[in-house]
């Protein structure tokens, strides 16, 4: 029912109502097409509310000066004498669930109200689909705002008694319930024509990639566990009894368990050999992180099934069935159905949980609505892995759902291939309502953060579309001769660095020709070896031939080898972590140097070919670059990769190129890669550089430990603190890893809105677990003493190698008097701010 009132005044005089103006809402369309309203308050026609005038009178303030569509607040639930606080939760972006709960009583904005009608059409004839639909239209341009203060109470009113038949369902079951299909459906479009608005819909999502399946144990079946010594057998002995045409082996992860489930498992173990008792280092993981524990081991299979201890497998079957159905998309999850059952395994209601609202059209969409997906859950443990869990024991499972259903198709299994057993000690009924509240939040939270996520990936792809658009337009503009600023390739010819004015970007011709990017041919000089040209040498073999035959060859080069044998050096120890200063004074040209557009566009490059000394020569890489010695090395065999175009540095573009470099120079180089305007001395050209692999004391610290990173992990932050902002990007996927790259670049920019590319450094290594990406975050290039005068002035300018520890001072006095408390002061000072960096992180989770 709707009171309806023409502003506060009148509400205030109004109320309590006695017989009216509240009315039924039968045709919302008819009722809210002229609203003569300023409010409209909203009543549970099945509930008593107490509200008392001053309490009126502070939610109608609150509606007026929030200017919100919608305002509610907690309440108090009255019981014969007793009264209970009822909160509630917080309305966020992702409380798409129908069932979110506002309370029985709030009020809507007249002008919220009749603004989302005109706007968006007629609303369903249904009441309770009609309120749904209608504060999600209310949610696209105004605030629903929740005050948390107990302003009314409730109880309920009295009724016939009636003759109840049967067992009460469980209330979190009714969207999958058959009887409410039809009003299920109605919801689903809802919920989908309000992601559309949002930007956050996708289309189905694609097969997953099919890989090889060389592996000992083809499957892992995960059970997860604490204090089951009721239950685990049974588990155990389902899990055991699986036939299969491929090996499984069973990984129980026991949270230190204090019931003697321990006692037990270590005897199943010891009676079957595929059975694993896991027993993590950390006391501190929920469910999701003992399922990390398993997906991560050594002993996990290429699939990962799911087997709760309080429940079962419905047959022999289930592990085949759902093995079958990740390989038949192949797919990166798949989920089965389940029989809601009691302790002693008879059928409870209401009974089968099939999730027919799943579609292989929108399923993916509409999980954004519903709060959950099914069980089974198998995975594909190398796309899994890429992910992982949420260290959380609610909820950890959806979120993964949320996460692989963005990207891959969900594969489905209708028949019942699961026994979900019900009890006392786990059941979710009986909920306190706090408890309650935290559940329903974090997985709003969740949806929250998936909608940003998918609302990326559309911009993403709207954004590719327009620039592919408008180079085919520019492109055709251009070979009829339309914009002498494009050559027939459809690019520009002068690129516009950061800070370049628009009489830098329309230079002369004979400048602009060298930054088309077009192919450059070497001559024979130029070349020392090509990689890989047929023989067995590998990468840093032909590097260190390089280095040694341009030091006989090139006498400059051969004098600086010289002067690096004899630069000073110290450490400094900074608590956590430790720095090494040296005092190179054939850095100064490097540190000084001008990067400005202006700069840059009237000095030669000192990376194109024609511009080179005539005794530099390089190895040819994959003819794309070319690895020369630095002329000027912080370390011995300290080289340059310089590619062959004149283009500007852009490690988005050119992410294959650095994975590879890294790959083929491991174990002996470690790659770095400083930005076009943090540090890099040829910001014009594109550019990486190669040392050896442990000279930096911060990547030397990673091996060792120093700074805990996950043996297989995507995003990782490190746990120590080292004043500088780091995060860590590792898998054994390059195509993984230039996805999560890219995404935190496209995140980065969107935070700090800019187009240019963001400050950072980033090094690149290769080991026997796949890469390790470190980027060091930054928010300025050189700290404010590099500009200060006289002695108060540091000479330091760091790139990639000051930030990963290596501090270079070309000044004698700066490497005497530096202390490690400077040190930090720079490191603070030159890398990005906290709460710059968290919204960045937040987006990529």
């Amino acid at each position: 029912m709707l009171w309806i009132a023409a502003d506060e005044t009148q509400a205030e005089e109004q109320w309590p109502f006695a017989g009216g103006p509240f009315r039924p809402l039968k045709r919302p369309s008819v009722f809210f097409k002229n609203l003569p309203s300023d409010y409209l308050l909203a009543l549970d026609a099945e509930k008593s509310v107490s509200c008392g005038p001053a309490e009126l009178r502070r939610l109608l303030a609150l509606a007026r000066d929030t200017r919100a569509g919608m305002i509610y607040s907690d309440y108090y639930e009255k019981n014969g004498s007793r009264f209970a606080g009822r909160p509630l939760n917080d309305y966020q972006a992702g409380s798409l669930r129908d069932h979110f709960h506002f309370g029985p009583f709030f009020i809507l904005s007249g002008a919220a109200v009749s603004s989302a009608v005109r706007k968006y059409g007629a609303l369903p004839a249904d009441p309770d689909s009609a309120f749904y639909d209608l504060r999600l239209r209310i949610s696209l341009e105004h605030e629903l705002i929740r005050v948390p203060e107990f302003l009314y109470t409730v109880s309920a009113k009295e009724k016939m008694p009636s003759k109840k038949t049967g067992r009460k369902s469980e209330a979190h079951f009714s969207y999958v319930a058959r009887e409410n299909l039809i009003r299920q459906k109605q919801l689903e479009k809802i919920a989908t024509r309000h992601l559309r608005r949002l930007g956050a819909w996708l289309p189905p999502r694609p097969a997953a990639d099919r890989q090889k399946e060389e592996i000992l144990w083809k499957a892992s079946i995960v059970i997860p566990v604490f204090n089951r010594r009721k239950t685990i057998a049974d588990a155990l002995q389902s899990a055991l009894a699986q036939q299969t045409d491929f090996p499984f082996n069973i990984l129980v992860v026991d949270n230190h368990s204090t019931d003697g489930t321990t006692k037990l498992l270590k005897t199943f173990a010891a009676q079957y050999p595929h059975v694993h008792h896991l027993v993590p280092s950390r006391h501190d993981l929920g469910i999701g992180g003992c399922w990390n524990e398993a997906i991560y081991s050594p002993l996990c299979g290429r699939y990962a099934v799911q087997l709760d201890s309080d429940d079962l497998y419905a047959s022999p079957h289930t592990l085949q069935i759902m093995v079958n159905e990740l390989r038949r998309g192949p797919c990166a999850m798949a989920v089965g159905s389940y029989t809601l059952v009691n302790e002693h395994l008879k059928k409870i209601p209401p009974g089968l949980i099939d999730h027919r609202e799943w579609t292989a059209r929108n399923g993916h969409n509409n999980l954004l609505r519903v709060d959950g997906i099914g069980a089974p859950r198998a995975f594909d443990t190398s796309i899994l892995r890429r992910i992982g869990f949420p260290n959380v024991s609610y909820g950890e499972d959806y979120a993964a759902a949320l996460r692989l259903s963005r990207e891959y198709r969900i594969g489905r299994v209708y028949e019942s291939v699961y026994l979900c057993r019900r009890w006392k000690d786990n059941t979710d009924a009986g909920l306190s309502v706090e408890k309650q509240n935290r559940n329903d939040f974090y997985k709003d939270r969740l949806r929250t953060l998936e909608i940003k996520a998918r609302q990326q990936i559309n911009e993403k792809e709207k954004s590719t579309e327009n620039i592919s658009d408008k180079n085919q337009k520019e492109c055709c503009h251009s070979r009829a001769g339309g914009n002498p600023k494009f050559l027939n390739t459809g690019f520009r010819v002068a690129l516009r660095l950061p800070g370049m004015t628009n009489e830098a970007v329309a230079a002369p011709p004979q400048t602009a020709d060298r930054q088309t990017g077009s192919s450059v041919s070497l001559a024979p000089n130029q070349i020392f070896a090509e990689f890989p040209e047929g023989g067995s040498q590998t990468l840093h073999a032909l590097c260190r031939a390089l280095v040694e035959s341009q030091k006989k060859s090139w006498p400059a080069f051969a004098a600086a080898c010289r002067d690096l044998a004899s630069v000073q050096t110290r450490e400094l120890s900074l608590g956590d972590y430790s720095v090494t200063l040296q005092y190179n004074p054939a850095r100064t040209v490097s540190s000084g140097a001008a990067v400005d557009a202006e700069s840059i566009r009237k000095r030669p490059c000192f990376l194109c070919a024609e511009n080179r000394p005539e005794e530099q020569s390089g190895i040819l890489y994959r003819g794309d670059y070319q690895i020369l010695c630095n002329p000027a090395p912080i370390f011995e065999h300290h080289l340059t990769v310089a590619a062959l175009t004149h283009l500007p540095q852009d490690i988005r573009l050119s992410l294959d190129a650095f994975l590879d470099i890294a790959h083929d120079a491991a174990r002996d180089y470690a790659v770095f890669y400083n930005g076009p305007a943090c540090g890099a001395s040829a910001p014009d050209h594109l550019h990486f550089q190669m040392i050896p692999a442990r000279a930096l004391p911060f990547l030397n610290e990673l091996k060792e430990g120093s700074f805990p990173i996950a043996p297989s992990a995507i995003l990782h932050r490190p746990a120590k603190n080292c004043d500088r902002r780091v995060l860590l990007f590792k898998s054994d996927h390059a195509g993984l890893l230039k996805e999560h790259m890219t995404r935190f670049l496209d995140a980065a920019r969107k935070q700090l809105a800019t187009q240019e590319e963001p400050l950072l450094n980033v090094f690149c290594t290769y080991g026997k677990h796949g890469w390790t990406i470190t980027v060091f975050l930054r928010r300025k290039h050189r700290p404010d003493a590099y500009f200060a005068p006289g002695k108060s002035g540091i000479f330091v300018s760091p790139g990639a190698i000051d930030m990963a520890g290596v501090v270079i001072t070309p000044r004698l006095a700066d490497f005497e008097r530096l202390t490690g408390n400077a040190i930090r002061s720079i490191y603070r000072e030159v890398s990005l701010e906290g709460d710059t960096l968290n919204p960045i992180i937040e987006a990529l989770l």
